[in-house]
């Protein structure tokens, strides 16, 4: 049974203020990708797509997010549903 200890998990290289880390992944022998990411202020995700389905859980902070043409402010114990191939991006607004 596969099981993640976070502490052991190496930052991925990113963006200025941005952490990622790769909890699960092909490399463990699954198809979804499972990351974890800590955004300081100001950090941001421009505008993208994927081919699959995302979800961008918000344990604490509020994101500004772009979903397709909508913009919002989403705060702590939510969760962004991206469907595939939509365009979205966010930008860490603080608490």
């Amino acid at each position: 049974m596969p099981i993640v200890d976070h502490s052991a998990v190496p930052e991925t290289p990113w963006r200025p203020n941005y952490q990622v880390f790769e909890l699960a992944g092909p490399k463990d022998g699954v198809s979804s990708t499972l990351s974890y990411a800590i955004l300081g202020d100001g950090a941001e995700a421009p505008l993208h797509f994927h081919e699959d389905d995302e979800f961008i859980v918000i344990l604490e902070g509020t994101l500004e997010v772009r979903l397709g043409d909508e913009v919002r402010r989403v705060g702590a114990d939510h969760t962004v549903v991206v469907p595939s191939r939509v365009p979205h991006g966010f930008t860490s607004v603080g608490p």
